[in-house]
C-alpha cells in the first residue's frame, strides 16, 4: 500500500520511527535514501520497489510505477474541471457552425453543427471537437431499459 501511495504522489514517504541514524550501521555508499520526511520526486512520476523475506525462505519483490495523480504538483493541480474548461474552450473558440439554407423549409437546412431536427428534450449527444475546431455531434443512443 505504502508503494502505491508514494507513486501516485511522486514523494517518498519517510520511514517509520527514523528519529536519527544508527552510528554503527555503515551506510556510506549505500544506493539508497534513509529518510525522515516526504520527500518530492524530481519528476512527475516515480517508481518504488519493496521486498518481503519470509522466515521459510520465501522471498518475494514488487514494483509500482506511476504518475502524479494526487497532488497539487500534479493533476490535481489542474482542478476538478480542467478537461471540461479545455473542451468549453475548444468549442467556444470554434468557428460558428455553417447553416446551408437549400429551400425555405427548415427541415431541408443542413449544419455542422448540432442536428437541428434532433434538438428535443432528453436526447444525449457526445461532441468531438477537432484539432480545427469543428464540432461533431453524435447521438448518444442507450438500449430500452430491461
Amino acid at each position: 500500500i505504502k508503494c502505491c501511495l508514494q507513486v501516485m504522489r511522486a514523494e517518498a514517504a519517510p520511514n517509520l520511527h527514523l528519529r536519527e541514524m544508527n552510528g554503527h550501521l555503515d551506510v556510506e555508499g549505500f544506493p539508497a535514501q534513509l529518510i525522515t520526511e516526504g520527500l518530492p520526486c524530481a519528476y512527475d512520476s516515480a517508481y518504488c520497489g519493496v521486498s518481503s523475506f519470509g522466515f521459510g525462505g520465501t522471498n518475494a519483490h514488487s514494483m509500482s510505477y506511476g504518475k502524479n495523480n494526487v497532488t497539487s504538483r500534479g493533476i490535481a493541480n489542474r482542478g476538478s474541471g480542467f478537461y471540461r474548461s479545455k473542451l468549453l474552450g475548444k468549442i467556444t473558440n470554434a468557428p460558428p457552425a455553417d447553416l446551408m439554407m437549400h429551400t425555405d423549409d427548415p427541415e431541408d437546412w443542413e449544419t455542422n453543427g448540432m442536428p437541428l431536427a434532433e434538438d428535443t428534450a432528453g436526447k444525449v449527444f457526445q461532441v468531438e471537437v477537432t484539432s480545427g475546431g469543428k464540432a461533431i455531434w453524435r447521438e448518444v443512443v442507450y438500449p430500452p431499459p430491461a
